[in-house]
């Protein structure tokens, strides 16, 4: 059997287990904004350096941006940063 003799929706979640999909058989682009759940992708999910200015809030006009002696960016004086 391939999958030319597999019907259109015959398999479902409940026939998957847990674990048998990698990334490696993710398409490039097969998951969109749509697909992920409010709240699911969080900083520890996203690699140090891929936000750019470009993804930040609009309207930020007059906020500035603060880095340590790292060049990390930080909380200004006197503010505790948020998570």
């Amino acid at each position: 059997m391939d999958t030319s003799e597999i019907a259109a929706d015959a398999v479902t979640a409940a026939e998957i287990t847990t674990g048998a999909v990698r990334t490696t058989e993710i398409a490039t682009d097969a998951v969109t904004a749509a697909e992920i759940a409010a709240n699911a992708v969080g900083t520890s999910e996203i690699a140090d350096n891929s936000v750019t200015l470009a993804k930040l809030e609009d309207d930020t006009q007059g906020d500035i941006l603060y880095y340590g002696a790292s060049g990390a960016p930080t909380s200004p004086p006197g503010h505790q940063a948020s998570s």
